[in-house]
């Protein structure tokens, strides 16, 4: 497939001021929302302009802190927050910086491998029921791109530029991180035998900003 390329909501302070990627200090909400890229079919690029992200076998969902209030929704924008308390420490992780992070919820087997289903058993659960649910079938936020950092959108950055600032936020942690990607290695990924913790690869053009209004690699 080609991918074009805890804390509890309802805090009452408002977001601090943030510093945005150009070092400009504003205090700028963050978007409630922001319409994913979706995937297309087509032939698998190769080259040193495409980098390829495996696909977990779990749900695209979006994730945000402003400083104040996390909030996760699925793909079509569905707020799902208090079905995985889980994510919440996360926000310790990001401290003052706000950020929209898009990626991919997955719950691991005890192999190691993704297990659809069990993500599936913990979609409508919420209180007490999701408290055990995360205990009994822990789920992970894979993040693969950055949209929002620090009171700017980051929609107009190359993927490149976007994957570095992504990774200097250092998701490293229990119930989070930010999967490997393999840049130029096209051929070399999909030849070698597929990983059952994949249903497939999604190439991303390194060079290009991200269009929301189009089907191609976003960059």
């Amino acid at each position: 497939m080609l991918r074009p390329e805890g804390r509890p909501p309802g805090t009452a302070r408002s977001p601090p001021a943030a510093t945005n990627v150009r070092g400009v200090s504003e205090n700028v909400r963050l978007p409630p929302f922001v319409e994913p890229m979706l995937a297309r079919s087509g032939a698998v690029p190769d080259g040193d302009d495409w980098a390829l992200e495996v696909k977990f076998d779990g749900m695209r969902a979006q994730l945000s802190w402003d400083g104040c209030t996390l909030c996760l929704r699925s793909r079509p924008g569905r707020d799902c927050t208090t079905g995985f308390p889980e994510l919440g420490g996360i926000a310790d992780t990001l401290g003052p910086r706000t950020v929209i992070l898009d990626g991919e919820l997955v719950c691991f087997a005890a192999e190691g491998h993704p297990n659809f289903e069990r993500l599936r058993g913990r979609l409508r659960s919420d209180g007490r029921a999701a408290a055990a649910a995360s205990a009994r079938a822990p789920a992970t936020f894979l993040a693969f791109d950055l949209l929002h950092l620090d009171g700017r959108s980051t929609l107009d950055l190359p993927y490149t530029a976007r994957r570095e600032l992504l990774e200097q936020l250092g998701l490293e942690g229990p119930a989070w991180r930010t999967p490997r990607n393999f840049v130029g290695q096209a051929q070399a990924v999909l030849a070698a035998p597929r990983s059952e913790a994949s249903r497939g690869s999604s190439p991303s053009d390194s060079t290009a900003p991200t269009s929301r209004a189009s089907a191609t690699a976003p960059g």
